[in-house]
């Protein structure tokens, strides 16, 4: 009964919050501001098709990040090689982290026939799909069951280095960022640095 009550007030209150025009005109426009900051916010996650740096990774990694931690050990690895000495990496990505989650699918067959006549007879079928995630109990509610990660795609990568003028050192450098990243020879650039 106390909610019914609790109901009727609040139904008072809006009638008159609504039949007040200056009240109306003030909650239109939190309206339309509310509305323009979602569209705001849509428009810039969705951006270009760039791969945004604060586009988070497993473990809550960001993309910059990613390629932070990838250029230092590039570095780290390629002023290892002889003749290289001192060395900058710039990695570029193609692509960020894909999720592909557990789907569950449902298929359905319904088939009718109808037999009006001798020689007149009618069939039907028909095929229904459905495909929906599968969530489980997370840390934080409900979350779609994760099936596979799949790491960022590099799309290229820039060497600088003291020896990069030694066409001996810049194979062996080239040679070492396309093994470890399986990458074509021609997404390598190596250069001689001007230190």
């Amino acid at each position: 009964m106390a909610s019914k009550l609790d109901l009727k007030k609040l139904q008072d209150k809006c009638k008159t919050l609504v039949s007040s025009p200056k009240k109306v005109k003030i909650i239109v426009l939190i309206g339309l501001i509310g509305m323009a900051l979602i569209c705001l916010s849509e428009c810039n996650a969705g951006g270009d098709g760039n791969i945004s740096d604060t586009a988070s990774l497993a473990g809550g990694v960001s993309n910059s990040q990613y390629v932070a931690d990838l250029e230092t050990r590039l570095v780290s690895l390629i002023q290892s090689i002889d003749g290289v000495g001192k060395a900058q990496v710039m990695v570029t990505l193609e692509q960020s982290t894909e999720y592909v989650y557990e789907k569950q699918e449902k298929q359905s067959l319904d088939e009718s026939h109808d037999s009006s006549g001798e020689n007149s007879e009618k069939s039907a079928v028909r095929q229904d799909y459905e495909t929906n995630t599968i969530l489980v109990d997370g840390e934080n509610g409900k979350e779609a069951l994760l099936t596979k990660q799949m790491e960022p795609v590099v799309k290229g990568v820039v060497v600088v280095c003291q020896g990069g003028e030694n066409v001996s050192v810049k194979n062996k450098v080239i040679q070492a960022v396309t093994t470890v990243l399986n990458l074509s020879s021609n997404r390598v650039f190596v250069t001689k640095s001007s230190y």
